[in-house]
């Protein structure tokens, strides 16, 4: 079974589609700080096996010349939904899933060897002491 495709066509880029949303759920964009990203990165998607994570390879925007060409960084961005999170095994498992994407998108060929890499998770609380017709 194949997931769903996702295009998103906001506003704010004048109805474009915004190709680094896509394929993606609509509300992941906000909730892994997309834009943030956008802002500081160059930014291309890389492939990821978890459903709910994203890879990205970026080279810093700068006006200042570097030596070998701008910084290049891997970041790996998941969101998780698992109740057990905040117990011991449950962030160990959240972590390890985290290195694994990260050790796949260093294997890929359009990332430098000297790239440094940073990982953020978004944990999505369980709302408590609510039934469902609240």
């Amino acid at each position: 079974k194949k997931d769903p495709l996702y295009y998103s066509f906001p506003q704010c880029d004048g109805y474009k589609e915004a190709s680094l949303r896509r394929n993606m759920r609509p509300t992941f964009h906000h909730l892994l700080e997309l834009s943030r990203l956008d802002d500081n990165f160059n930014l291309q998607r890389l492939p990821a096996v978890q459903r709910n994570a994203q890879v990205y390879v970026g080279t810093e925007k700068t006006s200042k010349p570097a030596r070998g060409g701008p910084p290049q960084v891997v970041l790996v961005r998941g969101i998780s939904h698992a109740p057990g999170l905040v117990s011991l095994s449950g962030s160990r498992r959240a972590l390890i899933q985290g290195l694994d994407e990260l050790e796949r998108a260093q294997a890929n060929s359009k990332v430098n060897p000297q790239a440094s890499s940073r990982i953020f998770l978004h944990s999505m609380p369980e709302v408590e002491d609510m039934t469902a017709s609240e």
